[in-house]
């Protein structure tokens, strides 16, 4: 579970993330433009597929692998933030996060 303040120095990785059987788990309390429970499918854009939009809080781009959090959908408020880098650059969706 992602649960310490989101930073430069606090980066992690994950080796071998399944889609069948893993979840990528989000602390309400860091990630706090997410409401509880699954992630939106509107809240999740993987970049690969195009660019982010408003509503977009979670980041995927799968040709590197990062994983980031955008709290205010823009960009302009404050920049999004990489939180973790998917080394098997798996193909994520939003189905793949649960918030709690």
């Amino acid at each position: 579970m992602f649960r310490t303040a989101l930073g430069p120095s606090n980066l992690d990785r994950i080796t071998d993330f399944s889609v069948v059987d893993d979840t990528v788990q989000l602390a309400r309390s860091v990630f706090t433009a997410l409401g509880a429970g699954p992630l939106a499918e509107a809240a999740f854009k993987d970049l690969s597929t195009g660019s982010a939009d408003t509503s977009d809080r979670i980041l995927y781009d799968k040709a590197t692998g990062a994983l980031s959090y955008d709290a205010d959908g823009s960009g302009m408020v404050s920049a999004a933030v990489q939180f973790a880098t998917i080394d098997n650059k798996a193909s994520l969706t939003h189905l793949d996060f649960f918030i709690v």
